[in-house]
């Protein structure tokens, strides 16, 4: 038998494509890089290559739906590392043990070059609007978000409990994201206090991320009673300092994390008897088994395969129960779970003094249609936005995050936050640089390829250094090679409508930045290595 050693020369996407928990994550944050950093004892470097592409680390630390976690390959073995909590870990290790000039360290924001380019407003100072601002001010442009709230995080502050993710972390992100070109604007509530129209007149673009908090009801009789109250109001009232009574027995209907935080949070309030009702059984539930457990560990009972039929009220109007009936799952919807199908005879109900509806939220549209007809439809998802630009048919207007796609994870509000700053920075400027998601890479199995003035190394790791001259070093090593980081978040996307009424001085300066780049990028060509693959055959 004889060993044959095989070396084949691979670039950037091949990393990207075969490493399933950073392909699995929007954002391609390198859970493998940040994941080795920590083992190593790296702590301070791993956050940084953590929050690189992700602006809200801190609290995807605590509160992510950790779809690397599920692409795992040590599932394979046993169990999937427990990417999220390392994450969480880096963030306050970093945060309780660095100092930077001899102050604690805070989440450091985008350095600020000159003037803004161009000035845009964002509606909503959630995961998606705050992800945008971070972007479009890494670009150079003026930021300015509203928000109707008092402080800012959207529904990671009124729709998340504390003892899941402490406040202390919403202001760790907050603070790597305000700079002098990001402005937010709190209690501030547009279509009131501020119209649609002035932001559109008063900036170069709007984007509009407000995010999702009109509930939405099932529409059985009974619904109007006293005590049925929507889960994403409830939990607003309860950690916002608002008065809220539940009594001893609760019901939350639905099965989303929505109905997981109702419940727990209705135990802390002093409810003795808390029920969560799914239509579907435990295997159609869209909730990751941990927080199922947790919330079973609280003492919460869970009925399977129930809907509601009437919400039953004493003479003061005020709920005392709630009639359900036995349901049996028939075919597959259109998104692959099986359906609900009631069985006739089998109704039955459950006492209680307050219940929770959590199922589901969608955007309050009505606010759109006082300045702008064209928004004036039947239905919010009748609203014309395209799905590659984020442009609707107001071209100066933008729509991203949960506003857009309905509810979605934080993760995924990043990500089309991030996606949708990238397009309003083409539409204000054609030759704008878009952020780019870092290309590091550290190397164990791989091996430099030989050459006249390097020899062959068996273990070797890539620089850590920062998002700016990571770009450069792939911008330089494309114009040597031939090719380029193409990478999903790097692809070539189309490119809104043009504005017309831009002119050519962002133009010029966005020139003028490319040649200086050009400049420093020739010096960092020299760093560049081309990595090879070693793999065994017999």
């Amino acid at each position: 038998m004889r060993e044959l050693y095989q070396v084949v020369e691979v670039g950037p996407a091949w990393y990207q494509e075969n490493i399933p928990c950073q392909e699995a994550c929007p954002v391609k944050t390198n859970c493998r890089g940040y994941l080795n950093l920590a083992a190593a004892g790296e702590f301070e470097k791993g956050w940084e290559l953590a929050l690189d592409p992700n602006p809200m680390a801190s609290i995807c630390g605590s509160v992510c739906a950790a779809p690397c976690e599920t692409a795992c390959r040590r599932k394979e073995v046993d169990k999937p590392l427990s990417i999220r909590y390392v994450k969480k870990f880096l963030s306050d290790w970093t945060h309780q043990n660095v100092t930077v000039d001899g102050r604690a360290y805070t989440q450091p924001p985008a350095p600020v070059f000159g003037p803004p380019r161009g000035k845009v407003a964002i509606v909503g100072a959630g995961c998606a609007g705050l992800s945008a601002a971070s972007d479009l001010s890494k670009l150079g442009f003026g930021v300015t978000v509203y928000d109707a709230l008092d402080q800012a995080g959207g529904t990671t502050l009124a729709g998340v409990p504390p003892f899941r993710l402490p406040r202390e972390v919403i202001d760790r992100d907050i603070a790597g994201i305000v700079n002098e070109n990001v402005d937010l604007r709190l209690s501030t509530f547009v279509g009131r206090d501020i119209s649609l129209r002035e932001l559109h007149d008063q900036n170069d673009a709007v984007l509009v991320a407000a995010g999702c908090f009109e509930p939405n009801y099932i529409g059985i009789p009974g619904e109007e009673s006293d005590g049925v109250m929507a889960g994403i109001v409830f939990l607003e009232r309860a950690y916002r300092g608002r008065p809220v009574e539940v009594g001893k027995r609760v019901i939350v209907l639905g099965s989303g994390y929505t109905a997981m935080d109702c419940s727990s949070t209705s135990w802390r309030l002093g409810a003795e008897h808390m029920y969560v009702i799914v239509r579907r059984s435990r295997e159609e539930m869209v909730v990751d088994e941990e927080e199922l457990t947790e919330t079973e560990r609280e003492g919460i009972e869970f009925v399977y395969l129930a809907s509601p039929v009437e919400v039953l009220a004493d003479p003061n109007g005020h709920v005392r129960g709630v009639v359900f009936i036995r349901n049996k799952l028939g075919d597959p919807d259109e998104k692959g779970r099986r359906s609900p199908v009631a069985i006739p005879g089998t109704e039955f109900e459950i006492p209680c003094d307050t219940v929770l509806l959590a199922l589901g939220q969608a955007p309050e549209t009505s606010w759109l249609a006082k300045d702008f007809p064209e928004f004036r439809v039947k239905r919010w998802r009748d609203i014309k936005v395209d799905p590659e630009t984020y442009q609707t048919v107001v071209p100066k207007i933008f729509i991203g995050g949960d506003y857009r796609t309905a509810p979605t994870t934080i993760i995924e509000a990043v990500a089309d936050g991030r996606s949708a700053a990238q397009q309003i920075a083409r539409f204000l400027d054609e030759n704008a640089v878009s952020v780019n998601v870092p290309e590091y890479h550290e190397v164990v199995t791989l091996r430099r390829s030989r050459s006249k003035a390097s020899s062959r190394v068996s273990t070797t790791t890539c620089p850590l250094t920062t998002t700016a001259s990571r770009a450069r070093r792939c911008r330089s090593s494309a114009s040597r090679t031939g090719e380029g980081c193409s990478s999903r978040s790097t692809r070539a996307t189309p490119r809104p409508r043009r504005s017309p009424n831009r002119t050519g001085a962002s133009s010029a300066t966005s020139t003028s930045r490319s040649s200086a780049s050009s400049a420093s990028s020739a010096a960092a060509a020299s760093t560049c290595a081309r990595w090879t693959l070693s793999t065994w055959s017999i």
